[in-house]
């Protein structure tokens, strides 16, 4: 491709003057050392060009697309097929964003958000000349639906974020446009019992099939058991399969046709396009995977297919995921659009084969719409990650070090990794230091002063050493680790690349990584990855997920962003051929409903409420049950609840705290190295401690529920329209001096004296708060006469010798 060419060419124009120079030199042949530097410089390039296509479990997919071209380009694997798809449309010239243009990206985090910009720039592209997706609208293809539900089936999908992706797009068009299409979920597909147990709880199909091999026939097995037949008559199929023979990590690769897990599970989804024909079939897998004999099956059966290679930080998420995405089309279902609106004005149309309904242009059309629709990341990897005291954290925390502290590791035999180690140590002159753990062989691990020190103590020697080196190899380049967001992948040897090459931008997450985080001093936990696969967290029920599946649920899982752009422009390119269009039209109630419509099966008995006849009336007590107390007890109370260590997170208190005598600083014996940094007189805290949820329920329940708070209104009357005053501008402005608030004529200075009354000024020399604040001055009046007591003690305040200063 040519995003490929140009980035492959660049370097070797860099390095082509050292090689000619050598080459030109009719002495250097007797040389035989002099020629070896060369070669050896070869070998890594080599070996990093072989990495990034890679299965899943290959953590170094980020050498893959680390140039600066923010699009996506089909590899090298078919450049025919590639000019054959683009021989009836001419796509726009590919975007590069600059630097300027990604600062000026709006900063967007939450999933909701990215899906909301990917409809704006959808239907912006509609009036766009020349753009993939002209003619073609969202809005437009939910007003002619109107109401009839699009009927969507997954396979091996693990976090349904297809699902999502496409519930998430549907609530972006209502609340931009106020139309609604409506999403069926059919079937879902899953083997893995806990990723079964998931999808139930949140997602709830109407049918969930265990084996993808058997959704071929009639009737398959669910997952509970029983064996229901097998629906048809959707519009969209999305799958996910194997991808464990493909990966180039596996010595024992098996291909497409040798009935490998991998093989198994694409003929069982094959099995099913054939017998059931979809409109719309969306296929993703690892970038090793032999795509070009996916595409010569898919058209013996019919279909027009292509595939796409995608990267996930170039759609809205800083984490770089390399996959491929696949298309395939109906090319022989009739227009069935066309039947339903009668006489509807229709966009071009391919002439592939079949139909000619769609064919090879919408295929061209689709890899130039994935492009167009592409927004890099512009947010950094901590908007994604939790506060370190959320609970979430701390649990997953606790999860991860299931080793208790207070032992010391058992010993662990890692000889072959260790040589490996000490190998890059000496190639690399990184010396033999361990400035980052100040590890000691089977006992004492110690991270820096902020970093999760339970976790360190719970690993391995072969992973605190790669963090010393992976903290050398940037300490040589004079960066300190500590002070950047990087990800470090401690799951990988040293010989592999186990740094992130972008400082805020996520490696490749697989399931079983140990993604650790520089200036954390902590791996990434669950949730956090699941936000990295753009996966709104806290919409789903993730209550018995542990870290280690969470983390195995979005390592298996697709970009929401990715997949929703390709199923969101499939879904325009091919509406003409969608089976929703067959399904008479619903009534008015049903058809402004949008969005995922979910089916609890066929119970429909609801669950009554534990003990709800023994339930009894009681008032409700808005002034709270009791007093607040002494105002010294409730401090008291509330600096023992304090937090004194990071390890204790929101809600524990440590039993084993010490406090520095010089510095005050207070940490837990257990939680946090004991000479990191050095603190002198370390004495143990001794006052009485309160856990944080304790002193919250007496606190909400001795103050009452509803607080008034009067005569804030005083100073209205001096307020200009929408002036936001400092409060010291505003205390002048209430002082009775001043001329504002209560009646100057009863009130008395500090001593006693009665206060004198301030004149009435005209209101046209009036100078107003605002205009005080702007700068501007009003005209010198006499100064104020003061009280006799005021002058006396001015007097002698100017009798008395000034004070030195120290």
């Amino acid at each position: 491709s040519e995003s490929e060419s140009e980035s492959e060419e660049a370097p070797k124009k860099k390095k082509a003057p050292p090689k000619k120079k050598p080459a030109a030199k009719p002495a250097a042949k007797p040389k035989p050392a002099a020629a070896k530097p060369p070669a050896a410089k070869k070998a890594p390039a080599r070996q990093a060009k072989k990495l990034p296509a890679t299965e899943g479990g290959d953590d170094d997919d980020e050498e893959e697309e680390d140039s600066d071209a923010v699009f996506e380009a089909k590899p090298r694997l078919k450049p025919k097929k590639r000019a054959a798809l683009g021989s009836g449309y001419k796509p726009l010239a590919k975007k590069r964003w600059s630097a300027e243009e990604i600062e000026a990206l709006p900063v967007l985090v939450k999933p909701q958000q990215m899906f909301d910009d990917m409809v704006t720039r959808t239907e912006a592209q509609q009036a766009c000349k020349g753009a993939a997706l002209e003619g073609r609208s969202l809005e437009g293809l939910a007003r002619e639906l109107a109401g009839r539900p699009l009927r969507v089936a997954t396979m091996c999908s693990g976090t349904e974020s297809p699902l999502l992706a496409l519930d998430m797009i549907c609530g972006a068009l209502k609340a931009q446009s106020g139309q609604s299409i409506a999403v069926e979920h059919v079937f879902s597909c899953e083997i893995e019992p806990f990723k079964q147990a998931y999808i139930e709880r949140n997602f709830a199909p109407p049918l969930l099939f265990r084996d993808i091999r058997e959704l071929g026939d009639e009737e398959a097995t669910t997952a509970y058991g029983a064996t229901r037949p097998v629906p048809g008559e959707v519009d969209v199929l999305i799958a996910g399969t194997s991808c464990v023979d493909y990966s180039t990590m596996n010595n024992k690769q098996k291909k497409i046709d040798e009935k490998g897990e991998s093989g198994q599970t694409f003929w069982g989804m094959l099995a099913w396009v054939k017998r059931t024909r979809p409109s719309i079939v969306v296929q993703e897998n690892v970038c090793s995977a032999p795509w070009e004999e996916m595409v010569g099956y898919y058209a013996k059966e019919g279909y027009a297919a292509t595939f796409l290679r995608v990267d996930t930080k170039n759609h809205y998420i800083p984490h770089t995921r390399t996959r491929i995405y696949l298309l395939a089309l109906d090319t022989h279902a009739p227009n069935r659009r066309a039947a339903a609106l009668g006489d509807a004005p229709m966009g071009e149309a391919g002439g592939a084969g079949g139909s000619g309904v769609v064919g090879e242009e919408e295929l061209a059309r689709w890899e130039a719409a994935i492009s167009e629709l592409s927004c890099p990341a512009s947010s950094s990897l901590e908007a994604f990650l939790l506060p370190t005291d959320d609970p979430r954290v701390h649990t997953a925390r606790e999860d991860l070090s299931h080793i208790d502290p207070t032992k010391q590791r058992g010993v662990v035999d890692w000889g072959r990794c260790e040589t490996r180690h000490q190998r890059a140590r000496t190639d690399e002159e990184l010396g033999a230091k361990r400035p980052l753990t100040q590890w000691v062989s089977q006992g004492h691990c110690a991270g820096p002063d902020f970093a999760w020190h339970d976790w360190f103590k719970s690993q391995v020697e072969r992973v605190v050493d790669l963090c010393d080196i992976n903290y050398l190899r940037l300490a040589r380049e004079g960066q300190d680790a500590n002070y950047k967001t990087l990800v470090w992948n401690l799951s990988q040897n040293v010989d592999r690349s186990t740094a992130s090459s972008r400082p805020g931008v996520c490696p490749c997450l697989t399931p079983n990584m140990v993604p650790y985080v520089t200036n954390r001093g902590g791996p990434i936990v669950g949730p956090e990855v699941l936000a990295l696969q753009g996966i709104p967290v806290d919409d789903l029920l993730l209550t018995r997920e542990n870290n280690d599946q969470m983390a195995d649920l979005a390592g298996n899982a697709m970009s929401s962003t990715i997949v929703g752009t390709c199923i969101l422009a499939a879904l325009l390119l091919s509406r003409d051929t969608l089976r929703a269009f067959d399904a008479p039209k619903p009534d008015a109630a049903a058809a402004g409903a949008g969005g995922l419509v979910t089916s609890t099966g066929s119970s429909e008995t609801q669950a009554d409420v534990a003990g709800g006849l023994a339930m009894a009336e009681k008032p409700l007590a808005l002034l709270g049950e009791g007093g607040v107390g002494p105002l010294a007890q409730l401090l008291a109370e509330a600096a023992g609840s304090a937090r004194m260590c990071a390890s204790e997170g929101r809600t524990r208190v440590a039993s084993d705290i010490v406090r520095c005598a010089k510095c005050g600083t207070t940490k837990s014996k257990s939680g946090c190295p004991e000479s990191w940094p050095e603190h002198v007189d370390m004495a143990p805290v001794t006052e009485p401690r309160t856990p944080p949820r304790e002193f919250e329920a007496k606190l909400a329940a001795a103050l009452p529920m509803v607080v008034t708070l009067g005569g804030l209104g005083c100073a209205d009357g001096m307020r200009p329209a929408g002036a936001l005053l400092p409060a010291g501008i505003e205390a002048k402005l209430l002082s009775p001096t001043r001329g504002g608030g209560g009646d100057d004529d009863d009130d008395e200075d500090e001593e006693g004296a009665p206060r004198r009354k301030a004149k009435a000024k005209p209101a046209a020399k009036k100078v107003g708060p605002m205009d005080r604040l702007l700068g501007k001055k009003k005209k010198a009046e006499p100064p104020t006469p003061l009280s006799p007591p005021r002058r006396a003690d001015a007097a002698a305040a100017r009798k008395s010798p000034p004070r030195q200063r120290d």
